[in-house]
């Protein structure tokens, strides 16, 4: 296994520890990464490596941190390329951005988007489940039919047992949205009608559930410019119209996790660029304050970044690193997010602005 998976301290910022989870050079394209923690305090990533996106030869790759250990596995294929999909006549040309779960009954489920004809514009939602903690895997089924539709954030599990999805459609324009699941031993019992997100373009909505309980959306701007943010009726079943927030966006993924009685955000914090990829948070989901860039050099393209808090409280992202060629882990230990989000409330009760800080882009 090559040096690059073992975790290290991090020279630009040493409070943080972390590694390259693949090796350079395998296949140029690794992209559309996902994290999740396993029962016995592993993590497990996914993501899917390709000549170029959408390409035939693309396949999902897995990789596990053991509990313990500072040595990312060797990856290994999940789904190889032009796997068939159960049900249907016609194997997928491609494999896109990847989604791990593991739900109530300690089924893994991974869904992706399948490529069926050309590039994005004809994907569709597709999933495999594990029963073994990712050893063996079912075969490819499809959740959500048609063309343009994919996935790329974390589900969210509701009060009242179901799972939340949350979705991207390509029509013309993009469009967020996201689909309630009731998922039993490893199969899809029923799903909702899709719940579109209105207001400006938006998409890839990635779902937390606030300390009130309110469950947010904060979604990729087709236009750049500013995160979008939208809240969940769950007595009408429809989001509200989204609306820019005071995070920069440059046209470009986030995620988000509960946390310290607030939110944390992973975003990038270039305006323009995908350059820069910082945490952020916010006591009320909407007014966040930058806590810091992670160091990556100024000039090296940064993306779609994933975030979990483990069952022992610490924080783990994953994000795409230099363009498309790497996929990047990066440990946040709990008491350095505990300290930094302690100086945010005291600098917020200081001013007088109840954590409501400025927005940390317009002291660039």
């Amino acid at each position: 296994m090559s040096s690059r998976a073992r975790i290290h301290t991090d020279p630009a910022n040493s409070q943080f520890e972390g590694c390259f989870i693949n090796v350079s050079g395998q296949l140029p394209c690794n992209h559309g990464g996902s994290l999740a923690e396993l029962p016995d305090g592993s993590l497990v990533c996914t993501w899917y490596a390709a000549s170029s996106e959408a390409a035939p030869d693309a396949r999902i790759f897995c990789s596990r941190l053991l509990r313990g250990s500072r040595t990312w596995t060797e990856p290994e294929v999940i789904v190889g390329p032009q796997t068939p999909i159960q049900g249907h006549w016609l194997a997928n040309k491609s494999v896109g951005d990847t989604v791990l779960f593991l739900d109530r009954e300690q089924c893994v489920w991974l869904f992706f988007a399948g490529v069926a004809i050309g590039g994005w514009s004809g994907a569709h939602v597709d999933f495999v489940v594990s029963h073994d903690f990712g050893r063996h895997w079912s075969p490819v089924q499809r959740l959500i039919d048609g063309f343009g539709q994919s996935p790329r954030s974390k589900l969210l599990e509701l009060a009242d047992g179901q799972v939340m999805i949350p979705l991207s459609s390509w029509l013309f324009h993009w469009e967020g949205y996201t689909v309630c699941l009731n998922l039993r031993h490893g199969q899809v019992i029923n799903k909702s009608v899709a719940a579109k997100i209105p207001g400006p373009e938006n998409s890839q909505p990635t779902l937390v559930t606030l300390k009130n309980r309110d469950v947010v959306a904060y979604l990729r701007n087709p236009r750049g410019g500013s995160v979008l943010f939208s809240r969940w009726d769950p007595g009408l079943n429809q989001w509200s119209p989204a609306k820019p927030i005071n995070l920069p966006s440059p046209d470009s993924a986030v995620d988000a996790v509960a946390c310290e009685n607030g939110v944390l955000v992973a975003y990038t914090s270039d305006r323009v660029h995908r350059f820069g990829m910082s945490v952020a948070w916010s006591a009320d989901g909407e007014h966040f304050s930058q806590l810091t860039r992670l160091g990556d050099r100024a000039d090296v393209s940064v993306s779609y970044p994933t975030m979990i808090r483990s069952s022992d409280g610490e924080y783990h992202l994953i994000y795409t690193y230099a363009g498309r060629s790497m996929i990047r882990y990066v440990h946040l230990p709990k008491q350095w997010i505990h300290d930094e989000v302690a100086k945010v409330c005291e600098a917020g009760a200081i001013s007088g602005n109840d954590h409501h800080l400025p927005d940390e882009s317009a002291k660039r």
